[in-house]
């Protein structure tokens, strides 16, 4: 099972919000064991690259969130050949997958 993720984070704020919104979800979703180090990578290469500093409280929410997600997918992961579609209630990002 092979998932390639191509975001570019070049245009205005409301995007690279969108981008670090969707690398969150997927990260979250295709491998929940590598996603709290992956969002502390990606975190810090928008600060650093992009001089974007993304608030507090938004993070602190979507991070919440973001473990009920991680619930949920784990949860589906025993029904194989279903799709399923998961949506995230903060950024409201809706993600179809099949499990093999």
């Amino acid at each position: 099972m092979a998932y390639i993720v191509l975001i570019s984070i070049k245009t205005h704020r409301t995007k690279k919000e969108s981008a670090y919104q969707i690398v969150t979800f997927l990260t979250l979703l295709l491998r929940p064991k590598l996603y709290f180090l992956k969002i502390i990578k990606i975190n810090k290469k928008i600060i650093r690259n992009r001089q974007h500093k993304l608030t507090e409280t938004w993070k602190q929410q979507h991070d919440a969130q973001a473990k009920e997600l991680q619930k949920l997918a784990n949860k589906h992961k025993k029904d194989f050949g279903k799709l399923h579609k998961f949506k995230c209630p903060v950024c409201n990002f809706s993600f179809k997958t099949l499990k093999q």
